[in-house]
């Protein structure tokens, strides 16, 4: 007879999950001074505690003013890439709706994708919106 497990992170992930710790909150910031403060504060606190104690989510969907979306991805991207080595930096791009949405993803993905530890669509309503950012992002 096999023992029970008593555990999510025994059933779901096994042995894994000791060996994954995710933060806790996730700190959104859309403005450009917000958004350099929190990786800033993401840093020392890093420096402080010995790991990563929040996520930083640079945000284009209710940061980018209109008719500035590409300037805003621009400003996403140079600041994931000032991120430092041990940032947990993710990025919020516009809905699949939005006229941003495609240029968001080429341009972000493409030159910052492998320092994110992930992208949020935003608005999903639909397995067919689903559909549209895989695609985007194959």
């Amino acid at each position: 007879m096999s023992a029970i497990a008593s555990h999510p992170r025994e059933v779901l992930l096994g042995a894994q999950a000791a060996g994954l710790v995710l933060p806790v909150c996730d700190h959104y910031s859309g403005v450009e001074a917000r958004m350099r403060k929190s990786l800033q504060l993401q840093a020392e606190f890093t420096e402080e505690f010995g790991a990563c104690v929040f996520d930083v989510t640079l945000d284009c969907e209710d940061g980018a003013p209109v008719g500035g979306e590409a300037d805003h991805a621009a400003l996403v991207v140079a600041l994931a890439l000032l991120a430092d080595k041990n940032a947990r930096v993710a990025v919020r791009v516009h809905p699949v709706d939005h006229p941003a949405f495609e240029s968001d993803i080429a341009s972000i993905a493409g030159a910052v994708g492998h320092k994110l530890t992930h992208i949020m669509i935003p608005k999903v309503e639909s397995v067919s919106d689903v559909e549209r950012a895989v695609k985007a992002l194959a």
